[in-house]
């Protein structure tokens, strides 16, 4: 997007402004995405593009001419959904900073910025009912696993090597990644008495395209063989930073991105069920 659209060159500020205000939202957002730590990014396509092709697939009509047949195939188009999210700099506090070099407080455009990493991970595990829009974790056509306790240590290996079975089992061999809730993660860092090893180690071997964790899951995640062909976001717009105007006293600021879930063969997938 170019800064005309953004509409930076109308602030009565600094680049070196904008710098600090870049690096915070880059910084605060990539604390907190997990959906881009597991899945590769397609894109950026331009804030106007506001829907990606999904994979071609028959629809289930078909005419036939003798032993000829002409079969009826779509390609559903995903939205790109739209994230926005804002946050307000006091102008007496960028004043101060391009007059002393003394540094104002970015701490709303932190919070905004997690806000809408957030956002964005609920799009890619959880979906939105809105917009029609599957997400990992509610995928109809993926595999699953049913996830035991992991009170003892050791059980969560036994659980994960048992869903990367699923995935091998449906042709996929890896390598994987995985996504877990909190509450799973966590577990990981547990001990074995010999050894001086953690099961996330342990796992690190399993699942050797990366382990995360997922802020907005309540409990269970995902395993997913590795790639693009499976399974990507897109990007229409990357979150960055828009100038609004003055306002009471402060500057107005909005984020935005446009992203999307691409899930092109999701029996790739295996949800991790509780």
């Amino acid at each position: 997007m170019g800064s005309e659209s953004l509409s930076r060159e109308e602030a009565p500020f600094s680049g070196e402004v904008w710098r600090k205000i870049d690096d915070t939202v880059v910084g605060a957002a990539s604390s907190q995405l997990a959906g881009r730590r597991i899945l590769e990014i397609e894109g950026p396509y331009g804030l106007g593009i506001k829907a990606v092709p999904g994979i071609d697939r028959p629809v289930g009509e078909s005419v036939s001419v003798g032993e000829i047949k002409a079969e009826l195939v779509s390609s559903p188009m995903i939205p790109l959904a739209s994230i926005q999210s804002g946050f307000a700099i006091p102008v007496r506090d960028i004043a101060s900073f391009e007059q002393t070099g003394i540094e104002f407080d970015l701490t709303g455009a932190a919070s905004a910025a997690m806000a809408a990493a957030r956002q964005e991970d609920t799009l890619i595990f959880l979906g939105s009912r809105a917009l029609g829009v599957e997400g990992m974790t509610s995928l109809k056509a993926a595999g699953s696993y049913k996830l035991g306790s992991w009170d003892e240590v050791g059980r969560s290996i036994d659980d994960i090597i048992a869903a990367v079975g699923v995935l091998d089992k449906a042709g996929f061999p890896g390598p994987y990644a995985m996504a877990l809730a909190p509450s799973r993660y966590n577990l990981l860092f547990r001990r074995f008495m010999q050894g001086n090893l953690s099961e996330f180690d342990l796992l690190k071997e399993v699942v050797s395209g990366g382990i995360v964790k997922v802020s907005i899951l309540k409990d269970g995640g995902v395993v997913v063989a590795s790639g693009k062909q499976f399974a990507s976001i897109a990007l229409g717009q990357d979150l960055v930073a828009r100038f609004v105007g003055p306002e009471d006293g402060s500057y107005e600021f909005l984020l935005i991105e446009s992203v999307a879930q691409r899930v092109k063969i999701p029996e790739a997938i295996c949800i991790l069920r509780t």
